[in-house]
């Protein structure tokens, strides 16, 4: 599980696809990293090569919302007294 770091943003789990089809432009075998994030909705957010033969995709599943590590994070509330001041 990953947590961006100082951030307010939820977390995300992590999984590494290795040893896939061989890659002809760096001969080695193609690799894949999944984020799955917390969505309102199961979907492919995006798909990117990021570098040669390495891919990166990104999904959002409702259910990691549910999650107390990885759902959404609220904002914080602040309660405030007004008193009626007599000029």
């Amino acid at each position: 599980m990953k947590m961006p770091e100082g951030s307010q943003e939820p977390g995300y789990l992590q999984v590494e696809f290795q040893d896939g089809t061989l890659c002809d432009l760096t001969n080695t075998k193609r690799q894949t990293t999944v984020q799955i994030k917390c969505g309102v909705e199961n979907k492919i957010l995006s798909i990117v090569e990021d570098h040669s033969c390495h891919y990166v995709l990104i999904i959002s599943v409702a259910a990691l919302c549910r999650h107390e590590a990885l759902g959404q994070k609220e904002e914080p509330s602040v309660t405030m007294s007004c008193t009626k001041i007599d000029l």
